[in-house]
């Protein structure tokens, strides 16, 4: 069983000395063990390690996962509650001189509905009036708030 000066130094040369690529814990100690070392608390000696790197930290691959869990919207049949987004300003505009959209999604069916506008108001509803009229709108005011 090595020391604990060893030990150090056989943990900086295998994550990024020169045979290291900045492994993870596990991987670590795959290649150590393959050399003939070993002690009682290699794995969690590892891992501790590797957490503490700082080019691991920058460089290291983003964890993905949300914060908390995901809320679903769920509603009793189609056409029941509806999500309106705004899409824009696009550049360039468009050949009928449009550069916003109105987009409005049923959260039952997925069903999409989009329009595309040259200015914005406070009234853009004749897309819900084309097709079912929604009892619960959703939207997402991206203005800051």
């Amino acid at each position: 069983m090595p020391q604990r000066e060893d030990i150090k130094v056989i943990m900086i040369e295998s994550h990024k000395g020169i045979c290291g690529a900045h492994q993870s814990g596990i991987k670590m100690r795959w290649l150590v063990r393959r050399h003939d070392y070993y002690w009682q608390t290699i794995l969690k000696n590892y891992i501790e390690y590797a957490k503490g790197c700082i080019k691991c930290q920058i460089y290291g691959p983003i964890q993905r996962v949300p914060a908390e869990a995901l809320h679903p919207v769920t509603k009793p049949w189609p056409f029941r509650g509806w999500a309106m987004d705004i899409v824009g300003k696009i550049y360039p505009a468009a050949s009928n001189q449009h550069t916003w959209i109105l987009v409005a999604t049923d959260y039952f069916t997925k069903w999409v509905e989009a329009e595309s506008y040259r200015s914005i108001s406070s009234t853009g509803g004749q897309i819900l009036r084309r097709s079912h009229r929604p009892q619960i709108r959703y939207t997402r005011n991206h203005h800051g708030r």
